[in-house]
C-alpha cells in the first residue's frame, strides 16, 4: 500500500485529492492546522472513499515552532 502526506487536506482541493488517493487504496495521511475540523474531514474522507486507512496530523507547518 502506498502512502501519500497531503498538507490542507481537511478542505477544498486537498480534500479532494485525499478521496481520489484514499479510493486508489492509497494510506492516506491529512494535516490541518485546526483540530476539530480536521477530525471530521478524516470521517468524511473514510466515509466517501470506503477506505480506513486515514490518519491526520495537527501542527502549523507555517513556522518552525507549529503549534
Amino acid at each position: 500500500m502506498k502512502t501519500a502526506v497531503i498538507t490542507g487536506g481537511n478542505s477544498g482541493i486537498g480534500k479532494e485529492v485525499a478521496i481520489a488517493l484514499a479510493k486508489e487504496n492509497y494510506h492516506v495521511i491529512i494535516h490541518g492546522r485546526d483540530e476539530d475540523k480536521t477530525r471530521k474531514a478524516n470521517v468524511e474522507i473514510k466515509s466517501a472513499s470506503g477506505n480506513d486507512h486515514i490518519d491526520y496530523v495537527i501542527g502549523d507547518i507555517s513556522t518552525i515552532k507549529g503549534m
